[in-house]
């Protein structure tokens, strides 16, 4: 249990059927900045170390590792991604337009944001915008994840996946960037209120539907 090599057992396979790769966590990770020469390795974050026995009457070691994987059940996903944003607002004829920018940073995750099995997980990226009196002017959501297509071409679950869509994943110390543009009304006055917030679900919404029962809260 002392390196990362030992997790990639099972964090790495792919569909029995159609070969696309299902989980890739592993390799996330050994691609990425945690596995170079002395950083962390899975251990290090999902199976902190402790000093004690491994078994009765076993000695003491001071390299064990807890058998408590914290992560996507967890609120470490709360220590996850930075989000950034800017507006600019520019006026023409008379009409002002603004430019909402928003960077989410994966700064807590040694491998992609979110990882495992698609569509079993669930994140996005959501924005607000209240004008001054706090009357909602803009509403908007992206994703982060990666979609597993169905032969029908919709969004299904990993086991029924014959190709994969859109890829919005964040890689570690990596960052993405999304942008709107939406109209500020005449009647308006004072500053914008901009809420831009990255959201998770345990157990996503499309998945629920696939097992008949609710999705998780929204953290």
């Amino acid at each position: 249990l002392q390196s990362a090599e030992f997790c990639g057992i099972c964090h790495k396979f792919s569909h029995p059927f159609s070969g696309e790769s299902l989980q890739d966590t592993y390799e996330e990770w050994k691609s990425g900045p945690y596995a170079k020469k002395g950083g962390k390795q899975c251990q290090d974050c999902h199976m902190p170390q402790y000093t004690g026995s491994s078994a009765i009457y076993s000695v003491e070691r001071t390299n064990l590792h807890a058998h408590v994987f914290p992560g996507g059940h967890s609120d470490m996903v709360k220590k996850v991604a930075t989000v950034t944003a800017w507006v600019q607002i520019k006026e023409e004829s008379g009409k002002r337009q603004a430019n909402l920018r928003a960077l989410v940073t994966n700064v807590g995750s040694g491998h992609f944001m979110p990882t495992g099995l698609p569509g079993l997980r669930q994140m996005w990226l959501a924005v607000v915008v209240r004008d001054a009196e706090g009357a909602e002017i803009f509403t908007n959501t992206a994703p982060i994840g990666i979609q597993a297509l169905g032969a029908d071409g919709r969004p299904t679950m990993p086991w029924n996946a014959v190709r994969f869509g859109m890829d919005t994943r964040i890689g570690p110390q990596k960052s993405r960037q999304t942008d709107w543009e939406f109209p500020v009304p005449e009647k308006s006055s004072g500053p914008l209120e901009v809420k831009v917030s990255v959201y998770y679900r345990l157990v996503s919404e499309l998945a629920a539907q696939a097992a008949g029962i609710t999705p998780s809260l929204a953290l």
